[in-house]
């Protein structure tokens, strides 16, 4: 793989197709998506699009044109304009000519959406059409507004955008403590408040925002999911945009402050059920995060590779000294594991994720998996590209090379839809509580895994559910990477 004056120098991927370059992929598609074959060609086409446009644009975009906030019309209107590199906006349009979004409408199924995601694997550009794909579940499964479900999945121009606002200053993950509030006047409701980290603010059209109901106690059960348009009818903004956050990572997606002060909105749903729309839409997003992080992964490996394979050192190409051929060698075997746990929670949700509450034993099941899978690929992603930029020496952590961006990017991955102690409490939650636990060694003992295989799961189920829970909690990421590694060695046996 030489580099050539045409070619920008910022990526020995450039040229490259990712997907036919992939180790991985390919195998595990095959494995956990029935349909994989009839979407071959797709898959190749995107990966050839991913080599020849994506590196260098966002290596341009990351770097020299992130979305930029403007405040103010000349005649000092507020207009909280977000704007967005021209570039930026082409891409995000071929994401649509490639039906991203659109394929989980056409096909009922969620895996060639996961399956780009990977290939995809731009924390900042997924993250706008991940927020975009939940909104549009979520209304066209509960309402209201079902007639833009198809301007939200790609299936109508103009292509609309949507967000989640869920995050406060004050509530992160416990979002019985946010503290915005919504009022019903008439057919709407009023939204006060402050949301503190607002993804898609700006571009999205219509935002998916948490709130609890004019005097209601602050308990979970009573959080309320509404659905809050960019503007009103007049075409003036319906919220403020503070300012954009300044971030390590996922530049490439606008992520704000957002006062909703009268802001106008209706409910999702069933107002009693906001909490579990509300969970149910960070499903799509945790699934997300986990296959972008291995794809991310997968990247660095790649430059690191394609490097190594070039890079002189003591009379040979470094990939050839024992040392670092060993660890080529483990590095893939764990991006295999850990895309496999990856695509196997795709795989159960997409078997259930048009159900309802109350849910059934499959989606606690897909719930479990998720939890795992987020902060596994998630922890591994950081790793693999901390890794790949050492193999780079020195200038692997300039930014002149997309290398050090991958590594960049992971940082926001372990951040993302929740930490690793999240995960890890509600590992316990799902198992103690929703009998998750149960429903896993039952799943894999009717795949016939050996006998003292699932003895060494049931343990490990048995103490989540059986010692004492303040005990459990304390040692709950441990217990949750022991289930992670366990499922990942089932897998790929």
């Amino acid at each position: 793989m030489s580099v050539s004056r045409a070619q920008p120098p910022v990526s020995l991927l450039i040229h490259s197709n990712l997907y036919e370059i992939d180790p991985v992929l390919k195998s595990v598609l095959r494995r956990f998506w029935q349909a994989h074959s009839q979407y071959e060609d797709r898959l190749r086409a995107f990966g050839r699009w991913v080599g020849e446009t994506l590196l260098p644009a966002v290596w341009h975009l990351d770097h020299h044109s992130p979305p930029c906030h403007l405040y103010f019309s000349p005649f000092a209107d507020r207009v909280d304009h977000v704007w967005l590199d021209p570039l930026q906006w082409q891409i995000l349009n071929q994401l649509h000519q490639f039906e991203m979004i659109a394929d989980i409408w056409k096909s009922r199924s969620l895996m060639y959406h996961y399956a780009l995601g990977y290939l995809l694997s731009d924390a900042g550009l997924y993250c706008i059409f991940t927020l975009t794909t939940q909104t549009a579940i979520i209304l066209d499964k509960y309402g209201p507004f079902r007639e833009v479900v198809p301007k939200l999945a790609g299936l109508q121009k103009p292509y609309a955008y949507g967000a989640t606002f869920y995050t406060e200053a004050t509530s992160g993950s416990d979002l019985s403590q946010n503290q915005t509030v919504a009022r019903r006047v008439g057919d709407h409701w009023v939204l006060t408040g402050e949301k503190y980290f607002t993804s898609n603010v700006g571009i999205a059209d219509w935002a998916l925002v948490t709130a609890f109901e004019e005097g209601a106690e602050r308990h979970i059960k009573n959080l309320r999911l509404f659905v809050v348009p960019r503007y009103r009818e007049g075409g003036e903004p319906n919220y403020v945009i503070r300012r954009l956050k300044p971030k390590v990572g996922s530049r490439l997606v606008p992520t704000g402050e957002v006062v909703l002060d009268g802001a106008i909105g209706w409910h999702v749903g069933e107002l009693s059920q906001g909490i579990y729309y509300t969970v149910e839409s960070l499903m799509y997003s945790r699934l997300a995060n986990a296959v972008a992080s291995m794809g991310l992964a997968m990247k660095a490996y790649l430059e690191a590779q394609a490097f190594a394979q070039r890079r002189v050192t003591f009379g040979r190409p470094i990939i050839a000294h024992p040392l670092l051929r060993e660890e080529f060698e483990v590095w893939r075997r764990q991006l295999e594991r850990s895309t496999a746990l990856a695509f196997w929670a795709v795989a159960l949700l997409d078997g259930c994720w048009r159900q309802s509450p109350p849910y059934s034993e499959a989606y606690q099941l897909a719930r479990l998996i998720t939890h795992i899978a987020k902060n596994r690929t998630a922890e591994q992603a950081l790793a693999i590209t901390q890794w790949a930029i050492e193999v780079y020496g020195g200038i692997g952590v300039t930014t002149d090379f997309l290398i050090e961006r991958w590594h960049r990017e992971t940082q926001v991955a372990i951040i993302w839809e929740g930490t690793s102690h999240i995960h890890a409490l509600e590992m316990v939650e799902a198992i103690r509580r929703k009998g998750a636990g149960r429903i896993l060694v039952d799943y894999i003992r009717q795949q016939g895994c050996p006998a003292q295989d699932l003895a060494r799961l049931e343990t490990l189920i048995q103490r989540i559910e059986s010692e004492p829970e303040e005990q459990v909690q304390r040692q709950a990421k441990h217990l949750l990477r022991q289930l992670a590694e366990w499922l990942e060695q089932w897998l790929t046996a």
